[in-house]
Parts: C-alpha cells; structure tokens; sequence
C-alpha cells in the first residue's frame, strides 16, 4: 500500500489530469447571470459552435480507439487497462466539456474478418495528432473561454502521448 507521502505528491501527470477535470468548472464559472448578448449583433458567434462541436467529435473518436484498444487487451493485463482507462475517462471529461450532446462512442469489438484492432503505438500516433488538432482549434475559436479550454485539452493530450508509449 503507498506511503501517505506518495499519494499526495502532484506528478505532471496528475497535475495535467486536474486541469484538464477542473476546466469545465473554469468554464462554468465563467458564466455571469447577465442576459447573453444580441446573436445578431455579435458576427462571430455562430462559428464558435462548430469549433467546439468538431473538437467534441475528435474526443469521440478517441474514447472509440480507447475502447478498441482496451477490447484488444487480455483481462488480466492491468498493468496497461488502468491506465488507459484512466485516460480514457479524461476524454469523456474533454467530450463533455466541449459539447455535452456529443454521441457517446460504443465499445468495438474485435471480430471475424475486420481489420486488426489498433494497439497502443496507433493510440500514441492518435494522441498526437489530436494535440495537433486541439491547437489549431484554439486558432479557430474566437471567444476566449473556448480557447482556453481547447489549449488545458491540448496540453492534457500531450501527456498522454508519453503515458501511452510508457506503457508499450
């Protein structure tokens, strides 16, 4: 069982895992109990939604390749589900953040005549490219909130990648 001092040390990896938990709450927070402004008026609100509906999206397709991932896996090989299940819930934290209503994503089963299932080098090559991805999204977004979220969701991506390979 570990020390008490070990349990509460802050890893970067941990540290990274509560932002990326933590910024829906920033976001929530940010909400003020004044009327929303004019849509009309504001000409740069209407992208806005797609931005964080393309990114919910990307989420989606990572929590499907997570669940592949983790299908592929025997049962008894914990040492790789914990963690990955562990990031796969921060996907399902970034999902939600970005856009609630997103479709969830169902477990694929590896089955007769389907392509291999991806392993954990194809899952550390998808990680890396959604931080790709979440950066160039926080180019897009043109309201300040947003990008500050898709940055804290880029930079808990980014150490995913290296939490993946650690466990190849």
């Amino acid at each position: 069982m570990p020390d008490r001092e070990h349990l509460l040390r802050i890893t970067r990896r941990r540290g990274l895992g509560l932002v990326a938990l933590l910024a829906p709450a920033s976001v929530l927070a940010a909400c003020s109990s004044e009327p929303p402004p004019d849509v009309a008026a504001t000409p740069t609100a209407a992208p806005e939604p797609d931005v964080r509906q393309r990114a919910a999206l990307d989420e989606v397709g990572l929590i499907a390749l997570y669940d592949s991932v983790l299908a592929s896996l025997p049962d008894a090989d914990e040492r790789r589900r914990a963690p990955l299940r562990e990031l796969r819930e921060q996907h399902v934290a970034h999902r939600d953040a970005l856009d609630p209503d997103a479709v969830a994503a169902s477990v694929v089963e590896p089955g007769d005549g389907e392509p291999v299932a991806p392993g954990l080098t194809d899952l550390a090559d998808a990680e890396r490219q959604a931080v790709k991805q979440r950066i160039r999204s926080c180019v897009d977004a043109t309201d300040e909130q947003t990008a500050r979220l898709l940055a804290l969701i880029a930079a808990s991506e980014a150490s995913h990648v290296p939490a993946v390979r650690g466990l190849l």
